[in-house]
């Protein structure tokens, strides 16, 4: 089970800097 959870804490790591990285790419556009 803690296998699974740093899994998913890795997903949810990876999903913020996915959209940190989109709202930068956002204000580097305009």
């Amino acid at each position: 089970s803690g296998r699974l959870k740093s899994v998913k804490t890795i997903q949810k790591i990876t999903k913020s800097m996915k959209m940190v990285s989109a709202a930068k790419f956002a204000k580097a556009q305009k």
